[in-house]
């Protein structure tokens, strides 16, 4: 049966984005002292480099946008949660033996339980979201158009407008309350597409990426010339420049031309192994201390370069075992387990509650 292939735009910007997460953690994780930083520039250079929301934001976007036309897939919400599994506890299996037992219970049961303890905490809100992503749909689908938009007005003023200017996050939000609303907004660009026709001009998207970029750095430009260190606000996953920024990164790479490329997609296919892989709490400490040594570059002239090498380095090193791990484990568990599902999904498909997300 001809399956058919998704164009190639979109699975671009989850390669970029990726990269934009690499970057950040490059600079969150790195244990840079940036007090002792004697390069003005390499320390403008780490500061500004911390915006791995972008990237988030901008997967929650695409997946809002292709979700919402979507009937939900218990194979896939599965096959996540084992990929997920397989590298927390594969790492900590790994990192027990070389370590002689040098791990404690605490860690363990967290590497056994990745979603539930946080262990990343992306993968915990996303995989909520997808499960909810059924009845984000019926309630979407029950809206009419002006109403979707008064409830993305709503929740756009509570979780992103608010946060923004009082610094204050209202009580009970949550990283999967900001998802949701970027899940709705995201659904109504693919089901209003003449409503939103304005903001799909290549130009517009550009300015906007280039002023929300410039809004969310020239704090750190005004406190590195008052001699102040100080957490940017802007950066957050919350802050409206930041959102925008996404946003406007999302319309561009929606509105080109890109037809159905292998290669891209290809890689595309392993974003969130290299995701899971470099950002496993382990992994993350060794290779940002102990392989590049980020710390040591902090007054060096080859900051940018070390930082661009670590970053190709990383993506292609987790892009490699990734695919190996699609060729050696999940390819032949998915034969074997693959059966056995469908006889449980014919099963589940009699139940008539099921009959509402179909």
């Amino acid at each position: 049966m001809y399956k058919k292939q998704r164009s190639s735009n979109l699975e671009l910007l989850r390669i970029i984005c990726i990269l934009i997460i690499i970057l950040s953690h490059y600079s969150v994780h790195g244990d840079f002292n940036i007090n002792a930083a004697s390069i003005p520039f390499n320390k403008f250079f780490i500061q500004s480099s911390g915006l791995g929301e972008i990237g988030v934001d901008c997967f929650i976007f695409i997946s809002g946008y292709f979700l919402v036309n979507s009937t939900f897939n218990f194979k896939k919400l599965l096959k996540l949660e084992l990929e997920v599994l397989l590298y927390s506890i594969g790492i900590a299996i790994i990192y027990y033996v070389v370590s002689h037992g040098n791990i404690g219970m605490k860690e363990m049961i967290k590497a056994c339980l990745p979603t539930l303890s946080g262990q990343y905490w992306f993968m915990s809100a996303y995989i909520l979201l997808y499960m909810l992503s059924p009845f984000i749909n019926l309630l979407i689908k029950s809206l009419s158009q002006r109403m979707h938009l008064l409830c993305i007005m709503v929740l756009f003023s509570i979780y992103i407008l608010i946060p923004t200017f009082t610094m204050f996050t209202i009580a009970g939000s949550s990283n999967i309350m900001l998802f949701i609303t970027l899940y709705l907004i995201a659904a109504y660009i693919r089901l209003y597409p003449n409503a939103t026709n304005y903001f799909n001009h290549m130009k517009l998207n550009i300015i906007m990426i280039v002023l929300s970029y410039i809004i969310i750095i020239l704090p750190i430009i005004i406190y590195s010339k008052l001699g102040i260190i100080s957490y940017n606000y802007f950066m957050g996953a919350h802050s409206l420049p930041l959102v925008v920024c996404s946003l406007s990164l999302f319309l561009a790479f929606k509105n080109m031309n890109i037809s159905y490329n292998r290669i891209i997609n290809w890689l595309a296919g392993s974003v969130l192994g290299v995701y899971l892989i470099h950002d496993n709490p382990i992994v993350r400490n060794y290779i940002w201390k102990y392989i590049f040594r980020n710390n040591t570059f902090l007054n060096s002239k080859f900051l940018v370069f070390h930082a661009i090498g670590a970053i190709i380095i990383i993506f292609v090193v987790c892009m490699a075992i990734d695919k190996i791990r699609i060729s050696l484990v999940e390819r032949p568990l998915w034969k074997a387990i693959n059966p056995k599902i469908d006889k449980l999904m014919i099963k589940v498909s009699k139940c008539k509650l099921i009959e509402m997300f179909t």
